[in-house]
């Protein structure tokens, strides 16, 4: 789905939860690709990353491939308990459990997502309140995924990180 799209589902979703209540959660996937110092040549994981979503949302939840170039986001509607923790873990492995693509000297090519997931609450009464609460608990896992990145390099470290 189109990002313009996506948003009217959440505003739908929010109007539907200030009116009768909902268990819905917002996630967020930020994906990014190891570097192999000619990222610029490279294919883009989107593909990939759109078919892992697509096999892990259940039918009534609402998926958007690329919110922008390397972020993606299901709204995952009645969602309740660890449910939405545990979804988010099931995709970031999926992402990361598998190569993309190859160079073109045949190395495997691997992408790695973190994420962020919100329950939906009625203080957040706007897109910009969900996704913001969706994005925060992301970046609290910022100061460990940059660790990370200085580990994340080449091929051999295809194991899956997942915030």
């Amino acid at each position: 789905m189109a990002a313009a799209r996506f948003e009217e589902a959440i505003e739908k979703e929010i109007a539907r939860g200030l009116r009768y209540g909902s268990s819905s959660a917002l996630a967020l996937f930020e994906v990014a690709i190891a570097d192999h110092g000619q990222l610029e040549r490279l294919p883009s994981p989107a593909a990939f990353v759109a078919q892992v979503l697509r096999l892990a949302v259940r039918g009534a939840d609402v998926l958007a491939r690329r919110v922008s170039p390397n972020l993606f986001a299901a709204l995952l509607v009645e969602a309740r308990g660890d449910g939405p923790s545990k979804f988010t873990e099931r995709v970031g492995t999926g992402i990361g459990s598998h190569p993309y693509g190859r160079r073109p000297d045949g190395a495997a090519l691997c992408a790695r997502a973190w994420s962020g997931v919100a329950q939906w609450e009625p203080s957040m009464n706007s897109v910009g309140a969900y996704a913001g609460a969706a994005r925060d608990r992301a970046r609290q896992h910022l100061p460990w995924l940059r660790g990370c990145a200085a580990r994340f390099r080449g091929e051999g470290m295809n194991k899956p990180f997942i915030a």
